[in-house]
């Protein structure tokens, strides 16, 4: 007990100075979310993020274009009407073109991770076939990618960021 009330009543910075000499010359932030990524490379970095994420949408959207009644009797087999077919594309070309100019970043990518869930579970829920499970994780991976560019926004290369709103 005693040794406890000890270490509360240690200086903030005390562990500093028991630190190997080495560890001393990297400064630490606070946070993690302290560090600044606002650099050149993080901007490229978050621009091919933009660009891989975008793909999947752009080439799935137009993809749908080159067999309508295909498109339509899947999803009529999974329990979707076939009108929505031609919202689908329009919605899928047109958030892949928003993410690749990264306009409206954030809000895109949000609702892209609910769309990415949504699509996971009607379309790849039977896990117990090997490639639904593996479509299923696919769906729920870029989710999380989606999740990390609404969070993070789009980098300086967007038209978010010469609008004012990283």
């Amino acid at each position: 007990m005693a040794g406890q009330e000890l270490l509360l009543q240690r200086p903030v910075g005390w562990a500093r100075a028991y630190r190997p000499a080495w560890l001393l010359i990297i400064p630490r932030p606070a946070h993690p979310e302290d560090v600044a990524v606002d650099t050149s490379l993080h901007s490229l970095a978050k621009l091919a993020a933009r660009v891989l994420l975008m793909l999947l949408f752009l080439v799935s959207g137009l993809g749908k274009l080159s067999d309508p009644a295909a498109t339509q009797g899947y999803m009529a087999a999974m329990g979707l009407p076939g009108i929505l077919l031609w919202p689908t594309i329009l919605f899928e070309i047109g958030t892949a073109l928003c993410i690749l100019l990264g306009f409206q970043t954030r809000a895109v990518a949000a609702v892209l991770v609910a769309f990415s869930l949504v699509t996971a579970f009607i379309f790849h829920h039977q896990l117990a076939d090997p490639v639904q499970q593996i479509m299923f994780l696919k769906n729920l991976a870029i989710a999380g990618g989606f999740l990390l560019l609404a969070c993070s926004g789009p980098g300086r290369f967007s038209v978010d960021a010469r609008r004012g709103k990283p």
